[in-house]
């Protein structure tokens, strides 16, 4: 391996110790979808091997026999609007001898190339190549001689597909051999946000659907957040704009995450970051998750995906296939994760994310920094409770669900582990009945003008 590269072994330890030296200074879980995944996930936790093999339900024993899993892509580069921008703010705080007050200005060149915007950076192949360390010890026994009966699909982007194959590496458990790794490329499920016509005209490029967002600029908060930012400065007539503390507030982990440096973080306090925190988290559930009947619909292909490959795993146990598939990993985006946590009604407050109930909301379950960081990933488990059908009980196939590792119940569900026939009933419409191209309306769109996270 040539030093450049990310070394993938206990020696990580070292490259996190390195790239978080200051743990006490000032909160990391509070950067929306720009939240590195080790900034909400304890690195320290002892890993039980084969803690995800094992499950009860209704006083019955049941093993794993399959695992469906959607992962968005690691830590990344900003986008090239972001990287310009950039460089326009640090112009404007220089022009207004903001560095008088924040000495690092003085010498600060921007640090991220254009050529590689958007793409995979180190601490991402790190996220991912921990959490295909730590899946694929919760499930040894599964993949224990069955690495061969496991699929891996990507959508078309760099990142993602860096991803996969970072994760991969922590998976397999043999770097040389990861190289080669053969995986799928599937935008219909992955990127389907960009397939959909209705989408695209009644949410993604309609401004007032995103109303919520931009109100919030007015409310006191926000209002504000932009004077006490100009005071802390002592610029009383520096003009600081809503899109300036965007910046200032991404500026931060990005500059961690890629840098190993924490200047800019020091500009927001903390409550001031959780204002912003939820400024973007408007923006993320009115136009990925629960902003319009039309966003859990479009994702039909992907949790349609998802459960077809459970659907089929029962198929095989049932037939006693004595080489059954026993996996399938899928990497995505924000846009592919958010829309089938509403497609499944995960994180659905009772009282809808406003741009006037900030306070009411600080407890909020759509926090896009805690479910939707980078490498956010939902992992489904199907399990054989064989005692249960022997013993005359109806069921006998039951499925729990990780959120970011954590156990997350299905609505609906009495306990942790749910009955399959009960979950993949309450999915039945978007499995059974996902009718993507009448309801989207086709469109061959490969990019959309939107910031693709």
């Amino acid at each position: 391996m040539n030093a450049s590269c990310v070394c993938f072994s206990r020696t990580c330890i070292l490259i996190l110790s390195i790239i978080f030296p200051c743990v006490d200074c000032f909160r990391k879980d509070l950067f929306s979808t720009k939240t590195s995944y080790h900034w909400i996930y304890d690195l320290d936790q002892h890993v039980p091997q084969d803690e995800y093999m094992k499950t009860e339900i209704s006083g019955q024993s049941c093993q794993a026999i399959y695992t469906s899993a959607l992962i968005r892509h690691g830590a990344r580069y900003p986008s090239l609007k972001d990287i310009r921008s950039m460089s326009e703010l640090h112009g404007k705080l220089l022009r207004y001898k903001v560095d008088k007050k924040l000495n690092f200005l003085t010498n600060w060149k921007n640090p991220y190339p254009e050529a590689k915007e958007k793409g995979l950076v180190k601490l991402g192949e790190v996220e991912q190549y921990h959490l295909g360390l730590r899946i694929r010890r919760k499930l040894f026994s599964l993949f224990e001689n069955n690495l061969g009966n496991v699929k891996f699909v990507s959508s078309s982007t760099s990142r993602t597909k860096d991803s996969l194959q970072a994760f991969y590496k922590g998976f397999n458990g043999n770097v040389d051999e990861a190289k080669n790794v053969q995986y799928g490329i599937d935008d219909e499920i992955l990127r389907f946000h960009t397939k959909c016509k209705r989408f695209l005209e009644s949410v993604e490029n309609n401004k007032t659907h995103t109303k919520e967002y931009r109100k919030f600029k007015s409310e006191s908060h926000a209002v504000n957040l932009t004077a006490a930012v100009a005071k802390r400065l002592e610029v009383d007539d520096l003009n600081i704009t809503t899109g300036d503390l965007k910046l200032l507030y991404f500026l931060c982990p990005f500059e961690i995450i890629i840098s190993n440096k924490e200047d800019w973080c020091h500009i927001l306090t903390d409550e001031e970051k959780e204002i912003m925190e939820y400024h973007y988290d408007l923006k993320q559930y009115w136009k990925k998750a629960y902003g319009h009947s039309v966003i859990p619909k479009m994702a039909c292909p992907m949790v349609k995906k998802l459960f077809s490959d459970l659907d089929n795993a029962i198929k095989n146990q049932k037939q006693e296939e004595r080489d059954p598939s026993v996996g399938s990993f899928f990497f995505g985006h924000v846009e592919t994760l958010a829309p089938v946590y509403a497609a499944l009604g995960l994180f659905n407050d009772t009282v809808p994310l406003l741009a006037k109930n900030f306070e009411q909301q600080r407890n909020r379950l759509f926090r896009a920094s805690h479910i939707l960081p980078f490498s956010a990933n939902i992992v489904l488990i199907l399990y054989d409770c064989h005692s249960n059908h022997d013993a005359g009980g109806d069921n006998r196939f039951a499925m729990k669900l990780y959120v970011n590792e954590k156990v997350k119940k299905f609505p609906g569900c009495k306990e942790d582990a749910c009955w399959y026939d009960e979950v993949r009933e309450r999915v039945s419409s978007h499995v059974d009945h996902c009718e993507f191209d009448r309801f989207c309306g086709m469109t061959d769109h490969a990019h959309t003008a939107h910031e693709e996270l």
